[in-house]
């Protein structure tokens, strides 16, 4: 959990300097790869075989894991789309996202707080 926060963190400076490297696909990969890890981990993977409890939860982050995975293909995140670096939308002014927004049939955020 740790380290996906810290993703988010960095994709933020990222976004922010536009140096591109942490892109949607890169963080949603990086929280999918993180939540293979922690279901190998509760698996005892190297290990014996793994109790019910253990199994329980690394069914729960493998379900996680594939659903954020799904994200990486542009799927919605639902919730989830507030910690994730939003796909690119050319015309970030206010006109152009209004009318991305009401293209999208969206809502449209306007965010006052400036830069993060």
């Amino acid at each position: 959990m740790e380290l996906g926060l810290a993703v988010f963190y960095f994709s933020q400076v990222d976004q922010i300097w536009e140096v591109g490297v942490l892109t949607r696909a890169v963080v949603i990969g990086i929280w999918g790869l993180c939540c293979l890890v922690i279901v190998l981990y509760l698996l005892r993977f190297f290990r014996a075989w793994p109790g019910a409890a253990r199994a329980a939860f690394a069914a729960l982050f493998l379900g996680f894991g594939s659903y954020l995975a799904s994200g990486i293909a542009g799927r919605p995140l639902g919730i989830l789309e507030i910690v994730v670096p939003p796909p690119p939308i050319h015309g970030t002014t206010m006109p152009g996202a209004l009318a991305e927004a009401q293209r999208r049939r969206l809502p449209l955020f306007v965010e006052f707080t400036g830069v993060t």
